[in-house]
């Protein structure tokens, strides 16, 4: 049971890492230049995938101040 729970803790880290990297990348979807390119490119956006993931392990939707080592780029609190 404990070992059940390491590998969802550690799945969650992944997903947390994985919905800021999307998080990041977000708005790339939503530009209408490479829509052009890419005509299919809004159903290859994962954000909300990994957030329905994050939930269902019930883990939180992450911060990306709680991952910045210099947190003072993004105006995060210290």
């Amino acid at each position: 049971m404990r070992a059940a729970r390491r590998r969802t803790a550690r799945y969650g880290r992944f997903l947390k890492m994985q919905y800021l990297f999307h998080g990041d990348l977000d708005a790339l979807f939503f530009n209408p230049a490479l829509e052009a390119l890419l005509p299919d490119l809004a159903a290859r956006r994962r954000l909300l995938l990994v957030e329905e993931d994050l939930r269902d392990i019930g883990s939180s939707i992450p911060n990306a101040c709680e991952f910045m080592l210099n947190r003072d780029l993004r105006g995060c609190p210290s």
